[in-house]
This record gives structure tokens, sequence and C-alpha cells, in this order.
């Protein structure tokens, strides 16, 4: 009995604390904010991302009007431009990233180093650097700008402006927007291709279409 009520005395500040905690957690305000401001404030960013301008362009780039990027991403007749960057490094490897699972397209794919929309009224250079700043944390990086190219499917058509860039910096120094991607490598085009064909990675086929136009690009610079 005495033994009890030494344990009861130590512990009484914690059974009161754990009682305060239990009634600050069942309280109609906290469970207000656990079960309706936090999941809104958690899709706020994707409804943002939804219902953000995009530019309506021509096949040549011409901008001749806008939409929504939900509208843009169920309307193939909708051309929107998208800049698509590959960053290479002095062993000729290409930074291949995997997209976040949370995409709304190809989540879990392997993809091209960087890219994203361009937004209503930036040009595609502004674009650039702003994806690569906050997708990968880089600054101060000259992407060469390659070709320009139509990619048609079912759902929706962008106009891509492709560009590539040589940087040598290690993967795991990479600040890398978590929201957007899952994870990075450095790897050569042949091996990351064959992964492909194998089936041991799930990816774009911009690994194939858009790095071979890069290959051919600098092979006619050289």
């Amino acid at each position: 009995m005495k033994l009890s009520c030494i344990i009861l005395a130590k512990n009484k500040d914690y059974v009161y604390k754990m009682y305060r905690y239990q009634l600050i957690l069942t309280s109609p305000f906290i469970l207000f904010i656990i079960f309706a401001i936090i999941p809104n404030k958690l899709n706020s960013n994707k409804f943002m991302s939804q219902n953000e301008l995009l530019p309506i362009v021509n096949e040549a780039g011409k901008v001749i009007g806008k939409a929504t990027r939900k509208e843009c991403h169920s309307n193939p007749k909708l051309i929107h431009p998208v800049v698509h960057c590959w960053l290479f490094n002095t062993k000729g490897e290409v930074l291949w990233q995997q997209r976040s699972l949370q995409k709304d397209t190809s989540p879990g794919k392997w993809d091209m180093s960087c890219g994203g929309h361009i937004q209503y009224g930036e040009s595609p250079q502004d674009t650039l650097r702003r994806e690569l700043a906050e997708e990968l944390g880089l600054t101060n990086i000259d992407p060469t700008f390659v070709c320009k190219f139509l990619y048609k499917k079912p759902s929706q058509t962008e106009l891509v402006y492709l560009y590539y860039a040589i940087v040598d910096i290690k993967a795991q120094d990479i600040k890398f927007q978590k929201e957007e991607i899952e994870t990075l490598e450095w790897i050569k085009p042949d091996v990351a291709q064959k992964l492909v064909l194998e089936n041991k990675r799930q990816a774009t086929k911009f690994i194939f279409t858009e790095v071979t136009k890069i290959l051919r690009f600098l092979a006619f610079k050289s």
C-alpha cells in the first residue's frame, strides 16, 4: 500500500498532464483544426496549381490566349508551352529525377532533370531559371536551347522548349523540392535506357527522345 502511494505521488504530475492533453485534443476547436483546417491547407497548393493561368499558343509558340492548368490538361486543342531541361556532368551522365508520387501526371516515373509549365506572361528562359532554383536549388546556370517541338497526348498538347546544361555536382548535394521529386540519380543515358527497356524502371519516353535530340545537337555543334 505504501509503495502504491509513493508511485502514485511520483506520477500524479504525469497523470494530470495527460488528462489536460486529453481535454485539449478532444476540444471542439482542436478537432476542427485537425479535421478541417489542416487537410484544406494540405490541398491548397494542389488547388492553386490546377487553377494557375497558362498561356495558350499556336504551333509556332505565339501566345493566342490563356487557360487554367486544369483546362489545359483536359483539352488537347489547348497547346500550352513547357520547358524541359537535361543536366549533364563532365562524365557524360544525365541527372535523372523520379517524379513525386503526389504528381497529378506520371507520378513516380523517372523523367527529365528539370521542367515545368511556362506561366502566363513568362518567357521560357525565365521559367527555366525559376524551375531550376525551385526544384533543384540550382542558380547561376546558363542552359543552352536545343529546339522546340509538339508533344501530343490524348488529354493535352504541349509545346516543349528543350534545353541542356553542364553541371558537376553530386546528386546528394542537390537540395531538391520534395513536393516535386522523390529522388535524383546521375546515370549514363544508355544505362538508363536499358533499365527502361528491361522494365526495371518506369520512365517517361523523354530519356529516349529528348536525350537523343540533345546528343545529336551536340554532335552537330562539334
